[in-house]
């Protein structure tokens, strides 16, 4: 999702990580309320937030849960949409 400012330039999508609870990290896309993704591990969520920004991950479907990165998320909403 690229936005276009007033002045023509395309903005990109910010993706931001933050803990929800004791061991989950959650992935954010802009100011998002809800996660895209939770994972166990925060290194894991940081590698994923970081593939989407640079394009070489494809935010999830809300129907398809996306390939796994490597490190360790939860199947249980981890690394799945969270809709």
């Amino acid at each position: 999702m690229q936005r276009i400012s007033d002045s023509g330039t395309r903005a990109a999508t910010i993706y931001r990580v933050a803990p929800a609870g004791v061991s989950t990290w959650n992935v954010y896309a802009d100011s998002a309320r809800e996660p895209i993704a939770a994972f166990d591990d925060r290194s894991a969520a940081v590698r994923y937030a970081l593939r989407l920004a640079r394009g070489r991950t494809q935010r999830p479907a809300a129907s398809a849960p996306p390939a796994l990165p490597s490190g360790s998320a939860r199947r249980t909403g981890a690394h799945t949409p969270l809709a």
